[in-house]
C-alpha cells in the first residue's frame, strides 16, 4: 500500500502587497498583487494609522480609487486583505497612506459655429474649476495665444475671425488660486461667415403707406423684401434694396394688412437668415387743400347791408 502525504493547509490567505498612488485628478488609488485563491479583496480606511479602519468597497480586480468622502490635501490610510469564494478572509497588507492632492482635469471640448458662422466651443464642467482659459493659434504647432478667461463651459470667438479661416483652440481649468489643470485635446474651427436675421419694425409714412426699416447686417451687400398677404400665406419677392428701408407703394389698398419679411444677402447672392415676420395696415391719409380767402372784388354784399371795406 502506497501513501501520498500531503503538507496540512492552514486556510489563510497570505496578504496581498499594496502600493499606492494617484490618478490623474489626484485621488487615492491602490494596487496590489494577485493572492492565489482569492474570489475578491476588501479594502478599508482610516483617517490616521492607527484609528478605526472602516470597509470602504469589495472588488474581485486588483485596483481600488478612492473617489468619495475625500478632501483635498487629507491623508488616508489603507490596508487591503484577500477573501476566499465561502468569505473567509485571510491576512492584512501593511497600511498603506496616501494624501489627495487634487488636480484638475482636461475638459473634454466640442467645436461648432454660431448661427453667425463665427466658432464655438463647449466643454464639460471640471470639478473644482473657478474657471476656464481659452487658447488661440493659427496653426495646429503654432503660438497659442489666451483669448479669453470664462466662469461658463462655453465660448464664441467674435473678434480677429475672417470668413473661410480655420483656428484652432485648446482649454484648460483653473482653481481659485489660479493653479491650471491639463490642456484639453486641441480642436479646429473653421469660420464660416453665415448672414443673420435682420430686426425689421413695421410703420407708416406720411400717406399712411406701409414702411420696413431694419438693422445693417454685418457682411450684408443687399436685402431682399417679401410680401404676402396673411401670416401664413405666400411670400412674394417686392424688392431688393441695398439700404436698411422700404416703402411699400405700389399694390395696396386702404385698410389691408400685409405681411413682411427680410433677408440680408451676401455679394455673391448667398441668403441670410430671415426675419420675424411684421404685419403693416396700409392707412391712407388725404391732406387738405390750403384754405384760401376769395378776392375781395369776388366777395358782394346783400343790397342794404353792410361789409367792412378789405384794406
Amino acid at each position: 500500500m502506497s501513501v501520498t502525504y500531503r503538507a496540512a493547509s492552514t486556510g489563510t490567505l497570505p496578504a496581498p502587497t499594496v502600493t499606492g498612488g494617484n490618478d490623474s485628478q489626484g485621488r487615492p488609488t491602490l494596487k496590489w498583487d494577485k493572492v492565489a485563491g482569492a474570489a475578491k479583496y476588501e479594502v478599508y480606511r482610516a483617517r490616521s494609522k492607527d484609528g478605526d479602519y472602516i470597509k470602504y468597497s469589495t472588488v474581485t480586480g486588483t485596483s481600488y480609487t478612492n473617489i468619495s468622502y475625500i478632501e483635498n490635501g487629507n491623508t488616508y490610510y489603507y490596508k487591503v486583505r484577500a477573501l476566499k469564494s465561502d468569505g473567509t478572509a485571510g491576512a492584512w497588507s501593511s497600511v498603506v497612506s496616501v494624501t489627495y492632492k487634487q488636480t484638475l482635469s482636461a475638459p473634454t471640448v466640442t467645436g461648432g459655429n454660431d448661427a453667425q458662422g463665427r466658432p464655438t466651443l463647449t466643454w464639460n464642467a471640471v470639478s473644482g474649476a473657478a474657471k476656464y482659459e481659452v487658447y488661440r493659434a493659427r496653426s495646429m504647432n503654432g503660438d497659442y495665444i489666451k483669448y479669453s478667461t470664462v466662469t461658463g463651459t462655453s465660448y464664441t470667438n467674435t473678434s480677429y475671425i475672417e470668413n473661410g479661416n480655420t483656428y484652432y483652440y485648446k482649454v484648460r481649468a483653473l482653481k481659485s488660486d489660479g493653479t491650471a489643470g491639463a490642456w484639453s485635446s486641441i480642436v479646429s474651427v473653421t469660420y464660416k461667415q453665415t448672414l443673420s436675421a435682420p430686426t425689421v419694425t413695421g410703420g407708416n409714412d406720411a400717406q399712411g403707406r406701409p414702411t420696413l426699416k431694419w438693422n445693417a447686417v454685418s457682411g450684408a451687400a443687399k436685402y431682399e423684401v417679401y410680401r404676402a398677404r396673411s401670416l401664413n400665406g405666400d411670400y412674394i419677392k417686392y424688392s431688393t434694396v441695398t439700404g436698411t428701408s422700404y416703402t411699400n407703394t405700389s399694390y395696396i389698398e386702404n385698410g389691408n394688412t400685409y405681411y413682411y419679411k427680410v433677408r440680408a444677402l451676401k455679394s455673391d447672392g448667398t441668403a441670410g437668415a430671415w426675419s420675424s415676420i411684421v404685419s403693416v395696415t396700409y392707412r391712407l391719409t388725404e391732406s387738405l387743400p390750403p384754405l384760401r380767402w376769395p378776392a375781395a372784388s369776388a366777395v358782394t354784399a346783400p343790397a342794404g347791408s353792410w361789409m367792412p371795406r378789405v384794406l
